[in-house]
């Protein structure tokens, strides 16, 4: 076959038609697939990452709440300077309203 007559080939509609059918059927949807694939992993990405946030700024918050409770009770042990009866009875108190907070915070960590 001369080179003019399989250039002539390849410009021909037909095989224009062809080729562009195959294009169509195979390639464009393998490329439209993968990029599905790309889009809903990188949504799951999103979504988890969304949700170590959210989790992270919860516990942030609970143990920012157990601090900030000892670090009333340390000032005004300091401030007030109670008794030792009555330090004794905050400092129990205290151990239950921190026994209480911290049960919270592991049951809401799971």
């Amino acid at each position: 076959m001369a080179p003019e007559s399989r250039l002539g080939l390849l410009k021909h509609p037909l095989f224009l038609l062809i080729i562009g059918s195959i294009i169509g059927s195979f390639l464009i949807p393998w490329i439209s697939e993968k990029n599905d694939k790309s889009r809903v992993l990188r949504e799951a990405r999103l979504k988890k990452a969304v949700e170590i946030v959210d989790n992270n700024t919860r516990t942030l918050s609970q143990l920012n709440s157990l601090v900030t409770r000892l670090g009333i009770f340390h000032k005004d042990n300091i401030r007030l300077r109670p008794s030792s009866k009555t330090l004794s009875a905050l400092q129990d108190k205290l151990a239950e309203d921190m026994d209480k907070g911290y049960a919270e915070f592991e049951k809401k960590r799971r």
